[in-house]
Order: structure tokens, then C-alpha cells, then sequence
């Protein structure tokens, strides 16, 4: 810290410029006059009682890229807020009670890339201007609604985070460059069929903690490079078989703490690239032989908290990569030799808290365990032919 800098609100570090609770324009001039605001890169503002953000402000930053404006009493953003002269590369505001943006708000900042707007608002926001925009975290607001063109001419987005909102509906989106998406924390029940139409190039899908029911059939099927999908914590009953027909590059998919009771035959064909498969906290009573059919690269399976009772023979024989099973807190009453076959490079089985009466002698014939679990069953002795 610079030691010739008398005001205990301001503390400077290198080309960081730190100020805690400013009460006023005058007082902000003040903290920073013993500075050069021309060299710093990075403004902090944090506890600040301000209410109102004057465009005069930042007006000798000419060096800033980044700016902080955290627990503040910020009220209102007005037109022009954030000129400053120079190109302002990442914005984050947080945690503070805004009550009005003007429409020009963010107008100005044409260089900017990042923009963190956190725990402030549920005023419909206005971005205009912001034609090199690459990352958009709009998460914990209390965002109900998205207003029509509230994201036109963001063309270069990459990344748009609405996590933690009030959102029910989602409009179709249109981003030819967005490779992640989250809508998790939300009060979503149903997506309209076209709307993820126009995001050709979208990775990452968080979807979870929401209130879905049911995927329509064709949902998904414009998400050609969608990698990491994620659905858990909705009140999913039922999967149409095909739902994930289209999704090659799947290596991710989390379906955990919904309501199925059943898992249609054929609903993970087609999934050649899926190694993490998460279906665990639903009420799925039954697995059918083909379930699963065949997954090459499937490492894990999560099935956890379910009701099953018996697993089929050769269940898992189309995944022979699989290291990883977790089958803990469901109602099996024995296992029986072949219901791991082709399981050779299984390292871990849960099997903890089932109804496991027998073991088949030669049932885990094959495995590569370092590691099984049978706490908590009613097993009276385990003969070591088992293994």
C-alpha cells in the first residue's frame, strides 16, 4: 500500500485503486486527490452511501479497464453513467438497491467485455451500446421477466448467466457466438419447443432448480454442441424417447432429483461421447435389459435414491468403460452373477442402504474394485467367492 496516502478509505495498490465508504461526490474527489487517476487500471468502490452515480465521476480515469461498484447505496444509473475515457474492458456492480437504469445507462462503453450485474435490481435492463459484450452475469436479481430486445446487438456473447431470478417464461434467444447458458434458480415450467433455435454453438446448459414438468420432444435437438446439460431439481415425471436424439457431443448429463419413475427404451441411444450420466433422487422402480444400450464412453452412472429392486443381467454390458457406480439407498434384494458383467474397469460400487438378503456366488466375477460398499443391508455373511 502507498504509505504517503492519509485517508484510511483509500487504499492503493499499484495501479488498484481501493475506496470504502464514500458518502459523497466532494468526499470521492477528496479520497483520490492524493492519486494519479490517470495510472490507475482497476477502481474498487465498496460500503459507499451514495445514491446517485454522476457521469462526471470516472471522467479522469483515463487508464481504467476494470470497475467495482460493491454494497453500495446506489439508487439510480443515468444516462451515461460509466463514461469514461478509456476502453473499459469488465463492469461489476453488486449487491446494491437500484431502483432505476436510464436507457442509456451503459451507453459509452463499447470496448467493454464483461459486465457483472449482481444481487441489485428487478428493473428491466437496457444494454445499449454494448457490441463487444462476451460475458453477462445477471444472476441473483429478482428478474421476472425479459423485456423484448433487451439483448439486440449483443453479437459477440459468450456467456449469459440469469441464475438465481424470478424468470417463469423464457423468450426465444438468438446468439450465434453463446457457448453457455444458465437459467438455473428460476421459476420456470415450460420451454417453448423453438426456443434455443438460435444458439447453434451452446455448450453448457444449466437448467436446474427450476419447475419443469416435461421437455417437449424436440426441445433440444438444435443443440448440436451442447456438452454439459443439466436438469436436475425440476419436477420432470416423464422423458419422450428421442429427447436427446440430436446431442452427439453430450459428455454431461444431469437428470437427479425429478420425478421420473421410468426410463424409456432408447432415451440414451445416440449419446456416443456421454461419460457422466446423473439419475439419482428420482422414483425409478425398473430398469429394462436395453436401457442403457450402448454408451462407450460412459464412465459414471449415478442411480442413487431410487426405488429399484434387481438389476437385469448385462444391464451396464454397452458401457465397458464405466469406473464409477453408485446404486446407494435403493431396494435391491440380491445381486445376481452377470448383473455386472462386461464391467471390467469398474473401480467403485455403492451398494449401501438396499434390502441385500444374497449375493450370487461369482457376482462380482471380473470387476476391478478398489472399492464396494455394502453397509447398512441385510446381509448375514458374504462368501468370498463372490468376488
Amino acid at each position: 500500500m502507498d504509505s504517503a496516502l492519509k485517508n484510511r478509505n483509500v487504499e492503493l495498490f499499484g495501479s488498484l485503486l481501493c475506496c470504502q465508504g464514500i458518502h459523497s461526490a466532494e468526499s470521492f474527489k477528496e479520497a483520490i486527490a492524493e492519486t494519479s487517476a490517470k495510472k490507475i487500471e482497476e477502481l474498487r468502490l465498496q460500503d459507499s452511501t451514495i445514491e446517485y452515480l454522476a457521469p462526471s465521476w470516472f471522467a479522469e480515469f483515463s487508464a481504467l479497464t476494470k470497475l467495482s461498484i460493491t454494497s453500495s447505496a446506489v439508487k439510480t444509473i443515468p444516462s451515461s453513467a460509466f463514461a469514461i475515457p478509456s476502453d473499459l474492458q469488465e463492469l461489476h456492480v453488486d449487491n446494491c438497491a437500484i431502483a432505476h437504469i436510464d436507457n442509456e445507462g451503459f451507453s459509452g462503453l463499447c470496448q467493454l467485455k464483461r459486465l457483472l450485474f449482481t444481487n441489485c435490481t428487478s428493473y428491466p435492463l437496457r444494454l445499449h451500446g454494448l457490441t463487444s459484450l462476451e460475458i453477462l452475469d445477471l444472476s441473483s436479481n429478482s428478474i421476472d421477466r425479459i423485456e423484448p430486445g433487451t439483448f439486440d446487438h449483443l453479437d459477440r456473447l459468450r456467456v449469459l448467466i440469469l441464475s438465481r431470478n424470478k424468470l417463469i417464461h423464457i423468450p426465444k434467444l438468438i446468439f450465434e457466438h453463446l457457448t453457455s447458458l444458465h437459467l438455473d434458480r428460476n421459476h420456470i415450467e415450460s420451454l417453448d419447443p423453438e426456443v434455443f433455435l438460435g444458439l447453434p454453438h451452446l455448450e453448457v446448459l444449466r437448467l436446474e432448480n427450476n419447475s419443469l414438468v416435461e421437455l417437449h420432444r424436440e426441445l433440444l435437438n438444435p443443440l448440436l454442441s451442447l456438452a454439459s446439460l443439466n436438469l436436475s431439481g425440476n419436477s420432470l415425471r416423464y422423458l419422450h424417447q428421442g429427447t436427446f436424439a440430436q446431442l452427439l457431443n453430450l459428455s454431461d448429463l444431469n437428470l437427479s432429483n425429478n420425478e421420473l419413475t421410468s426410463i424409456p427404451k432408447g432415451l440414451f441411444d445416440n449419446l456416443p461421447r456421454l461419460t457422466s450420466l446423473d439419475l439419482a433422487f428420482n422414483q425409478i422402480k425398473q430398469l429394462e435389459t436395453d436401457t442403457f444400450g450402448c454408451i462407450p464412453r460412459l464412465e459414471s452412472v449415478n442411480l442413487e435414491g431410487n426405488r429399484l429392486r434387481q438389476l437385469p443381467a448385462a444391464i451396464f454390458s454397452g458401457s465397458p468403460a464405466m469406473t464409477r457406480l453408485d446404486l446407494n439407498s435403493n431396494q435391491i434384494e440380491a445381486i445376481n452373477r452377470g448383473a455386472f458383467q462386461e464391467l471390467s474397469n469398474l473401480d467403485e460400487l455403492f451398494l449401501n442402504k438396499n434390502r441385500i438378503s444374497h449375493i450370487e456366488v461369482g457376482a462380482f466375477q471380473g470387476l476391478g474394485l478398489s472399492s464396494i460398499d455394502l453397509g447398512e443391508n441385510c446381509l448375514h455373511s458374504i462368501h468370498l467367492a463372490c468376488r
